[in-house]
């Protein structure tokens, strides 16, 4: 999927066991085990605070996880 605007990411980083419990049943399941690639010709990164960080991608920003993959001019992903 291509998309010529910019794409808004949110990310929640956390043990997959974890993850499992905050979103019941097989949703949850479908992401645990796979990789995330994200790539951009610049990243520009941010600590907002600890623990938190904001990631800009600029410039052919493409994202793949598991069988998903999106595309965007540009993309923020917060962490």
């Amino acid at each position: 999927m291509r998309n010529k605007g910019l794409l808004i990411l949110v990310m929640l980083v956390s043990l997959p066991a974890a993850a499992e419990s905050a979103v019941p049943g097989p949703r949850a399941r479908a992401f645990i085990g796979q990789d995330l690639h994200l790539a951009g010709r610049e990243l520009i990164s941010y600590q907002l605070s600890t623990g938190e960080h904001t990631l800009v991608l600029q410039d052919r920003f493409s994202m793949s996880i598991g069988a998903n993959q999106f595309s965007s001019d540009n993309a923020v992903v917060w962490l």
